[in-house]
């Protein structure tokens, strides 16, 4: 079975490295989870530090959804329900 959990981000670029790395050490070695995170529309840098980040191997289970235009909360979360696998 697998787990998909799906957070949704506007204008955290500031938590997104401790967010992540919170994650892998929650989530460990397991294969059957991925974290998608959807980036609602930020105005920050948060788009350049997913780019960034999600490059490492140790974040293999996370993704990223890149919503140009945040159109608010729900919106994320449905976003990200209609990509999960």
């Amino acid at each position: 079975m697998n787990l998909s959990i799906i957070v949704p981000c506007y204008n955290e670029a500031k938590n997104l490295p401790q967010l992540l790395e919170s994650f892998r050490q929650a989530i460990g070695d397991k294969k059957n989870i991925v974290v998608l995170f959807v980036n609602n529309g930020s105005t920050d840098l948060s788009q350049d530090v997913f780019n960034s980040l999600l490059k490492n191997d140790q974040y293999s289970f996370a993704r990223c959804i890149c919503l140009q235009v945040n159109q608010g909360y729900g919106y994320g979360i449905l976003q990200g329900l209609y990509q999960a696998d």
